[in-house]
């Protein structure tokens, strides 16, 4: 890797650091405070009770606040380190390869909604690119999908690469709900903002994404329409 190009991650990543630790302290404890208040409660009230129905719910709640406060601060930490550590080295990636990798992790989710997956990566098959990172960027651009549409039926992804003014793009749209962008396209990819009903989901998959666009020195795009679906596009560096 240039020095130069060194540079310029360094600096995208000093440029965006304060308002992202700012948006952060401002959106934490929200997300944090809440499981924390479940677990307290449901202690205090499983030391005083012996009914046996408020007790397994007891537990179940403590069990789901838990899991909900480690996602928070698994995701808290995998944001951080993109805008903290080096970034890795670019490999020759293929994309197929890369979508099959992840594509196994939503299996429970493509079982109860049935969703269709349609793939195309003939127009270009492969980029230059940290592993890990395009890894992230199919992981959480999927489970944006996933998650917003899980009531969908009949739901589509569409996962493609092409090239655009000699930029490398990766595109992943849906044909679902779609979402108003006018009063949410800057909060959209704000860490913990979680637009959806499910309230396990942190809302940090687009912070991500972000995040690894601006230290990779590439672009990161969101389109949406109420009604017919969201596209996502991420446009690698030349």
């Amino acid at each position: 890797m240039s020095a130069k190009l060194k540079l310029g991650q360094r600096k995208a990543k000093n440029d965006v650091c304060r308002q992202l630790l700012q948006t952060v302290i401002e959106n934490f404890s929200d997300k944090v405070g809440s499981p924390i208040f479940v677990i307290r409660s449901y202690a205090q009230l499983l030391q005083r009770t012996q009914d046996k129905a408020v007790l397994e719910r007891g537990l179940v709640q403590l069990d789901s606040a838990s899991l909900k406060l480690d996602k928070v601060i698994a995701s808290l930490c995998d944001l951080l380190s993109i805008y903290s550590k080096d970034t890795p080295e670019n490999d020759l990636v293929f994309f197929k390869e890369a979508f099959e990798n992840v594509q196994s992790d939503f299996d429970k989710e493509i079982e109860a909604s049935q969703v269709k997956f349609e793939v195309n990566f003939s127009d270009c098959p492969n980029v230059w690119f940290p592993v890990s990172y395009l890894r992230d960027v199919f992981l959480r651009l999927i489970s944006n999908s996933l998650i917003h549409n899980a009531d969908q039926e009949n739901l589509v992804i569409t996962i493609s690469s092409c090239k655009i003014l000699n930029s490398t793009v990766l595109e992943i749209k849906d044909n679902g709900k779609g979402v108003d962008l006018v009063p949410l396209k800057e909060r959209c990819s704000q860490p913990f903002n979680n637009q959806s009903k499910d309230e396990a989901n942190v809302g940090v998959g687009l912070s991500i994404v972000e995040a690894i666009a601006k230290v990779t020195e590439s672009v990161y795009e969101l389109e949406s329409t109420m009604g017919e679906g969201t596209t996502c596009r991420f446009y690698f560096r030349q």
